[in-house]
């Protein structure tokens, strides 16, 4: 009762309740509400998106898919005031333009990331500015901005990731409560 289902194209399906059924992102995310916040995204194809995701709510995100965000020309996910988003097992990428990130948290937004991969952005992965971050295990990798950015508010703890090849850099803070964590993992698989 609280999982609306997506689709990478709009089926034309009016309800969302199910995986046949299953309607477009934005649709689903038109339905949200605070007792069904669940959004599957189903399917094996990429989610090509020519516009950005704004969640400004209660809301998880969770499936083995591509969000590609190259087409926007802005961030491709914006978490804002009163977000407080999930996203699990998700690829996001490709986030073209300046000052483009895969994912932007800010204005008091909360963001958790499980398995989650930001590739390839114009600017940063993950950029959360006057956003509560954590991220547990997943891939940021060839964003030309950094893997990962802390402004001077919020706070951002990364658990268990892979930071690599970033032309901006891995993890950057000007400010807020950086906790990283899981070195020792990685250095024990070396």
């Amino acid at each position: 009762a609280t999982v609306l289902y997506a689709a990478p194209v709009d089926t034309g399906n009016p309800d969302c309740n199910t995986p046949v059924t299953a309607c477009d992102l934005d649709q689903a995310l038109g339905l949200v509400t605070t007792n069904r916040f669940i959004v599957k995204l189903t399917g094996t194809a990429e989610y090509n998106r020519t516009q950005s995701i704004i969640l400004n709510e209660k809301v998880t995100l969770t499936g083995t898919v591509t969000i590609r965000t190259n087409a926007i020309g802005d961030d491709g996910i914006i978490i804002g005031a009163g977000g407080d988003v999930t996203l699990v097992n998700l690829t996001v990428r490709d986030a073209s333009g300046p000052s483009s990130d895969n994912i932007k948290c800010e204005q008091g937004g909360v963001v958790h990331l499980f398995d989650v991969n930001l590739l390839n952005a114009d600017d940063v992965g993950l950029d959360a500015d006057d956003c509560t971050a954590t991220v547990f295990g997943g891939t940021f990798s060839m964003n030309n901005g950094g893997g990962l950015t802390l402004a001077t508010a919020g706070a951002l703890s990364i658990e268990g990731s892979t930071v690599s090849g970033n032309q901006g850099g891995g993890i950057s803070s000007s400010g807020g409560s950086l906790t990283v964590s899981g070195l020792w993992w990685w250095l024990r698989q070396r």
